[in-house]
C-alpha cells in the first residue's frame, strides 16, 4: 500500500550515512570484545602456546628441512632427499592455526544473529552491520598471529624470513576466521565452535602434503586441493624455504615430484586473501538468508 511505500522511503531517509553506520558497528564490536577481554586474552596464549610446541617440534631439525639432488656435476654425491619436511611443517602450521582461530570466529559471528535482525528490521544498513564486524576481527588477528609467529619461528627457525612467515600465516588467520563465520551462520551457537574446528582441521590436512599435489593430479583433483587455503600456504612455505637452496639443489626436480610451483609466493598470499573474502561473501549472504528465514 501506499502508507507502507511511505514508511519504507521514510525509514530509509533517516539514520547515519552509510560509511558512519560502518564505523559506529566496528567500535561497537570493538567494544563487545574489550568487555569479553578475558576470551581475548586466552586466544594470545593460545596463540603463543601453539607456536610454541609447533616451533618445539621444529627444533631438533635446526632450520635444515630440505635436501634434494646437488646439481651437476655433482649429483651422483648426493644423500637421501627430503622434500617431505617444509610441506609439513606448513601442515603443522596451518592445523595451529585452525584450532587457535576457529572458535573465536564462530563467536564474534555467530552470537549476533539475532542482534543483527532487530537492528535490519529497524532500518540499519546490513552490508554495514557485517563490515563493521568483519573490521573488528582484524586487531584481534593481528596480536593473534604477532604471538605465535614470534614463538614459532623463534624455536623453528626456518629459512622463510619472519615478514614473509607474518604475512602468510595472517592470511591463513584470515581464511579460518571467514570459513567460521560460514558455520556459525549455519549452526547452533554451541554445535558452531566443534565444527569449525573439524572444518579447520580439513582444510588444514588437505594442503598437498599427502597425497601430494602430484598425486592429486592423476585423480584429475587438483581444483578441489587448490580450493582450500592450506594448500596455498603450504606453497607459500615450500617456495620460501626452497627457493634460497637454488645454489645447491635441483630445486626444480623438488617442485615437480610435489607439485608444488616456484616464485609464486605473492601469488600465493593474495589466492588466500581471495579466499578469505569469499568465505565472508558466502557468510553475508548466509547471515541474510538464515535471519529472513528465522523471522518468516
Amino acid at each position: 500500500t501506499e502508507e507502507a511505500l511511505s514508511l519504507r522511503r521514510s525509514i530509509k531517509s533517516r539514520g547515519a550515512p552509510f560509511y558512519k553506520q560502518i564505523y559506529h558497528c566496528t567500535l561497537r564490536s570493538l567494544l563487545q570484545q574489550y568487555r569479553l577481554r578475558s576470551s581475548f586474552f586466552f586466544e594470545i596464549g593460545l596463540s603463543a602456546l601453539g607456536g610454541f610446541l609447533i616451533g618445539l617440534a621444529q627444533f631438533k631439525a635446526e632450520g635444515i628441512n630440505f635436501r634434494g639432488f646437488y646439481l651437476q656435476p655433482y649429483t651422483i654425491l648426493s644423500s637421501s632427499i627430503d622434500y617431505g619436511s617444509v610441506p609439513q611443517m606448513a601442515l603443522l602450521v596451518g592445523i595451529a592455526i585452525g584450532l587457535i582461530a576457529s572458535s573465536p570466529g564462530v563467536k564474534i559471528f555467530g552470537e549476533e544473529k539475532l542482534v543483527y535482525w532487530r537492528e535490519a528490521s529497524s532500518g540499519h544498513n546490513r552490508l554495514a552491520y557485517y563490515i563493521g564486524k568483519v573490521l573488528s576481527t582484524f586487531p584481534r588477528m593481528l596480536v593473534a598471529n604477532l604471538h605465535f609467529t614470534a614463538t614459532f619461528m623463534l624455536l623453528a627457525t626456518p629459512r622463510i624470513s619472519w615478514g614473509e612467515s607474518f604475512a602468510a600465516n595472517l592470511l591463513y588467520f584470515y581464511t579460518i576466521y571467514g570459513l567460521a563465520s560460514i558455520l556459525s551462520m549455519l549452526t547452533r551457537r554451541e554445535d558452531g565452535p566443534l565444527l569449525a574446528v573439524m572444518a579447520s582441521l580439513i582444510v588444514g590436512v588437505l594442503n598437498g602434503m599427502s597425497p601430494t599435489l602430484r598425486v592429486v593430479a592423476d585423480w584429475h583433483m587438483s581444483w578441489f586441493w587448490r580450493a582450500l587455503p592450506g594448500t596455498w600456504l603450504a606453497e607459500a612455505y615450500f617456495e620460501k624455504n626452497v627457493a634460497p637452496l637454488a645454489y645447491l639443489y635441483e630445486i626444480e626436480d623438488a617442485s615437480r615430484a610435489t607439485g608444488y610451483r616456484l616464485g609464486k609466493f605473492g601469488w600465493d598470499c593474495v589466492v588466500l586473501g581471495v579466499i578469505g573474502s569469499v568465505y565472508r561473501v558466502v557468510a553475508f549472504g548466509l547471515m541474510r538468508v538464515v535471519n529472513q528465514r528465522g523471522k518468516g
